[in-house]
């Protein structure tokens, strides 16, 4: 008899024999996330976010005591929901969770490295404030 939770997980991703991060539902090859961030390039969907953080950077003063705007927050919502929204869609294709994509894009050496600092910034608010500030 098959155990229940057998039926509740994702399938593997689609790309055997690739690198992967290890102890993920939904394993992402490195093959598949140098996709994935080659089809964003080409959409020019990283210049659209691009775009999005320059225009809102100028908001994100240093405050003291680290505090910020429910504004702040905002943006931040605004931009998470940009990213998973498109990538998400992409990553159900491929049976893909989006966890296993942050996760294989912070430990790639490839191309998906050089979007790092956007993938942390979408889940983890200082990292954001982070890259907001670099961008003022």
């Amino acid at each position: 008899r098959a155990c229940p939770c057998d039926r509740a997980r994702p399938p593997p991703c689609p790309c055997p024999g690739q690198r992967r991060v290890a102890g993920m539902e939904g394993d992402i090859g490195e093959e598949l996330l140098v996709s994935l961030v080659e089809r964003m390039t080409e959409e020019r969907f990283l210049a659209f976010v691009d775009d999005f953080a320059e225009e809102h950077a100028q908001q994100f003063v240093p405050r003291p005591g680290g505090e910020h705007d429910l504004r702040d927050y905002e943006v931040h919502q605004r931009y998470q929901r940009l990213f998973e929204s498109r990538v998400e869609a992409w990553l159900r294709e491929k049976g893909c969770s989006y966890a296993a994509f942050v996760a294989a894009a912070q430990n790639s050496e490839s191309l998906a490295a050089d979007i790092s600092d956007e993938l942390l910034a979408v889940s983890d608010f200082q990292a954001f404030v982070q890259m907001m500030h670099g961008r003022r």
